[in-house]
């Protein structure tokens, strides 16, 4: 989404299409719920040290669109797919 909105790549690594959810983890500005913005990364579970397990967009009105190996979801965004929240973050 974000490269073809014609935004730098939120994983820090140029679209060279290796990045994952931890690599977006260590890019971007911490945000709180109370502060997300369209297009800002949302993250969910914890796989250890921190580390979440997903990634979704917020897309506005409380909510984020999601895919990977689920069908496409349009959620809540405080819990996905039974997944609690663990944090946000802004790249734009």
């Amino acid at each position: 989404c974000y490269k073809m909105g014609g935004a730098s790549d939120p994983n820090g690594r140029s679209y060279d299409g290796y990045g994952y959810t931890g690599t977006l983890q260590q890019y971007g500005r911490i945000i709180g719920q109370n502060q997300l913005q369209p297009g800002d990364l949302c993250f969910y579970g914890d796989q250890g040290g921190g580390i979440a397990v997903h990634t979704a967009i917020f897309v506005g009105n409380g909510m984020v669109i999601s895919n990977g190996l689920y069908p496409m979801q349009y959620a809540p965004v405080n819990l996905w797919n039974g997944l609690s929240w663990n944090s946000a973050r802004s790249y734009l």
